[in-house]
């Protein structure tokens, strides 16, 4: 396996090249630091780990995805935002005249939109709040606009359904809101006039949490 977590799968190239990861990489393991790749810690091991050091520090990010319901609509051109990343940092991946939509308003969200639309994709960028509120960096909005990117404000999570986006009010005083939207999320498509809930390729931004499979059931 590669050294460099989700520094390696899901930040782009263009915000951060490989080469400097490499190199900042390497730096450490000049410094002394030894790393054993492609092998799995289990329960057990951790247990003897603890024996052995004097202090274990588990480092292994934010592992488990929190998805969203989308019942039928759960296909392949459904994709996480982490998962899309990685896929095409892999290389072999042609967006070329496809109309992508990334529902979200973080940093992953842009990513995501923004090699999309190096890939040649049509994007827009659904947010339930408005773009000041957005959490990503502010740069990275400013970019993404600069780009071709449509980002939609104010857009509340509905049900898929087949209905134009039109019935979608963009209007604050009309759009209830809670601090975290309710799922399922519904699915935007372009065509020539309008946004109509058809599917063409999907990129939800949910947040990750940290995965405790590991630690033993003393520690929860």
């Amino acid at each position: 396996g590669e050294l460099g977590g989700v520094m390696r799968t899901g930040i782009p190239g263009y915000r951060l090249p490989h080469d400097v990861l490499d190199r900042e990489i390497k730096y450490i393991l000049d410094h002394g630091v030894t790393a054993k790749t492609g092998h799995f810690v289990r329960r057990a091991d951790l247990l003897k780990m603890t024996h052995r050091y004097a202090a274990v520090f588990i480092a292994t990010g934010l592992q488990a995805s929190h998805g969203i319901d989308l019942g039928g609509a759960a296909d392949d051109t459904v994709e996480q935002g982490i998962d899309f990343l990685d896929r095409t940092r892999r290389g072999g991946v042609s967006l070329t005249d496809q109309n992508v939509l990334v529902i979200g308003g973080g940093n992953t969200a842009f990513d995501a939109a923004r090699t999309a639309r190096r890939l040649g994709a049509h994007v827009r960028i659904v947010y339930r709040r408005t773009r000041n509120e957005m959490p990503a960096i502010r740069e990275e909005i400013e970019e993404a606009v600069e780009e071709g990117i449509i980002l939609d404000e104010l857009v509340p999570c509905s049900p898929v359904c087949g209905c134009d986006s039109a019935s979608q009010t963009t209007r604050g005083d009309r759009v209830p809101f809670r601090k975290r939207p309710t799922t399922p999320i519904s699915i935007f498509a372009a065509t020539a006039s309008s946004w109509r809930w058809v599917k063409r390729r999907t990129c939800p931004s949910c947040p990750r949490g940290p995965s405790c499979a590991t630690a033993p059931n003393s520690w929860a």
